[in-house]
């Protein structure tokens, strides 16, 4: 790969070639909000009304103190609305404050340079553009810019990040958006030949995510993603490991996408793609293409623009129109249909997608509100989490949920203070959180098996996009592989889970797992009979941000586990 350069408007564009938690014979979910508090059993004699009358008096503040103070007043203001009892009129007016989100100080400057902590002693550089009206007390859209590459070095990435500002700036003078332009200095090329570049996870988008919300007035229902050559390619990738954090996304001079799993998890995502039919910094003309008959075939949001004698470039010109047709889109917090598919893209989906959670990344689900029921297809999980809300269907009524064909919840639900404030804080998002969470036992796993077989692809993908092949090319090369021969045992019964086992049959001395060994689990994964879990684990050790998995195993007899680094010794 040769790192080429574009004109564009007179600047240098660098571009790749080529709860409280109710249960129904169900358990408590067990993933728990980041910011999660314990909250030590009250000893006061103050009754809950009491209590109640107390905070009611400013309860703007005291939520926004549970979600957003300082730790002490954080414990203290989540005590006092956990243990209050309030009626339905009180806990909207508790919703809505949440909604009301924090308040924002006037900012010191309208551009700037944002340093942005990752973690691991890594720190981002977001340039950053406010519109020249700004007011803390409004909320604005936010456009985050990504550039091409991967670049060479630092110096390249600020010139880049730079650049993308100005552009985007120009675009959004009149039309009052923030824009958010990455310095990508996690993308730098190597040097080796062939490429080898470390990509921009969603861990680290969701980071510099975080940083604006905390500082900006920030529209959550409108945040989009855009990018030119590489940039664009993580911003479809973000958007389908993660389209409940997005509107929309606006990739341009993109490879596109193929493959049929990770199209139809943008099915709540607007797309706008602007392409050159002589672009020869990607594989194939077909990839963009390709993502945009597939959107068109699913009836989703896209709008595709192909210039017949244009190539691999920036067409800054036409950022106004695709801003005007996004800015009708915003996102729609609680969608009525949601479908998460696992996919064999670099960034793994998260489990949750908007108001439902599977446990298991190999889960595959769609689920549908119809009145106050919900139908959900499920295949490849033992649990799912409901994450509810009265802007999803009517809390004062019975809700109904029937999994593969079977129901496994019809009563009312209670909605919880504690369950609306921990949302929103782990997700650090004030429209999206719910207040019902409730897990049930997924049945009829054959039945879900069945539904997930319908939706084989009917055509196969193309082949891997250059920007991703040389990624997972590096990542091949820098961690360990498992060393070990597996075989799925286990006898399949069409009454309980069809779990199985993996059995180590030949292993090298310098694994940690020892032949006879029985897998029950990686990282929480089960295997399953007919979902490729072996595939699967092979693939997980490639593409999981952990610096290390742990497989559940039993060995002589006795259940232990064992920890699998995911870096090379030298």
């Amino acid at each position: 790969m040769i790192l080429l350069q574009a004109i564009c408007l007179n600047a240098v564009f660098l571009f790749y070639p080529h709860p409280i938690d109710q249960t129904t014979k169900c358990k408590a979910s067990t993933s728990k909000p980041t910011d999660e508090l314990i909250i030590a059993k009250t000893t006061t004699k103050q009754s809950s009304e009491s209590i109640e009358h107390t905070i009611l008096d400013d309860l703007e503040a005291t939520v926004r103190s549970a979600l957003w103070g300082k730790s002490s007043e954080k414990q203290t203001a989540r005590r006092k609305l956990f243990h209050a009892k309030f009626s339905v009129e009180k806990m909207q007016r508790i919703e809505r404050s949440i909604r009301n989100g924090r308040k924002y100080p006037k900012p010191k400057q309208l551009q700037l340079v944002l340093p942005v902590e990752l973690g691991d002693g890594k720190t981002l550089n977001v340039h950053l553009n406010l519109p020249a009206n700004y007011n803390p007390k409004k909320s604005y859209p936010l456009m985050v810019a990504m550039g091409g590459g991967p670049v060479p070095n630092i110096r390249m990435a600020k010139q880049q990040a730079g650049m993308m500002l100005r552009l985007w700036k120009n675009s959004t003078v009149d039309s009052g958006w923030i824009v958010a332009s990455i310095e990508d200095s996690i993308s730098l090329a190597t040097g080796q030949s062939p490429l080898r570049y470390h990509i921009l996870t969603s861990e680290y988008f969701r980071k510099i995510l975080d940083a604006l919300i905390a500082r900006y007035s920030i529209d959550q229902n409108r945040i989009h993603a855009t990018g030119i050559s590489l940039g664009s390619n993580y911003s479809i990738a973000y958007a389908a490991a993660h389209p409940d954090w997005f509107a929309g996304v606006f990739p341009v001079s993109t490879e596109g996408e193929s493959r049929e799993f990770v199209i139809r998890n943008l099915r709540t995502v607007s797309v706008a793609i602007l392409e050159g039919a002589k672009d020869r910094n990607i594989r194939t003309i077909q990839g963009p293409r390709r993502l945009a008959e597939m959107m068109k075939q699913f009836q989703y949001r896209v709008q595709y623009r192909e210039f017949a004698n244009r190539g691999h470039e920036g067409f800054t010109g036409k950022y106004r129109e695709v801003l005007k047709w996004l800015s009708q889109k915003p996102r729609n917090p609680f969608p009525k249909e949601v479908i998460r598919l696992p996919h064999s893209g670099i960034l793994l989906p998260d489990r949750r997608f908007f108001w439902l959670e599977a446990d298991t990344q190999q889960a595959a689900f769609h689920a549908r509100v119809l009145g106050n029921k919900i139908e959900v297809e499920a295949a490849h999980a033992r649990k799912l989490t409901f994450y509810l809300s009265d802007r999803l269907l009517n809390l004062d009524r019975a809700v109904t949920i029937r999994v593969n064909g079977k129901q496994v919840l019809h009563r009312k639900l209670a909605r919880s203070v504690q369950v609306a404030i921990e949302d929103a804080a782990h997700l650090n998002d004030t429209e999206r959180f719910s207040t019902v969470r409730i897990t049930v036992d997924v049945p009829n796993l054959n039945v879900g098996e069945k539904w997930r077989k319908s939706l084989s692809p009917q055509k196969p993908p193309g082949r891997l996009a250059y920007w991703e092949m040389f990624a997972m090319q590096t990542l091949k090369q820098e961690r360990p592989s498992i060393s070990a021969k597996i075989t799925i045992e286990g006898e399949q019964s069409k009454t309980t889970q069809p779990l199985a086992m993996g059995k180590v049959i030949e292993v090298s001395t310098d694994s940690p797992l020892k032949k006879g060994d029985r897998i029950l689990e990686f990282d929480g994964e089960p295997f399953f009979f007919n979902a490729h879990s072996l595939e699967f684990l092979n693939s997980y050790l490639m593409r999981t941000p952990k610096t290390e998995v742990r497989f559940r195993i039993i060995r002589n007899g006795t259940e232990t586990t064992v920890k699998f680094p995911l870096k090379k010794t030298e």
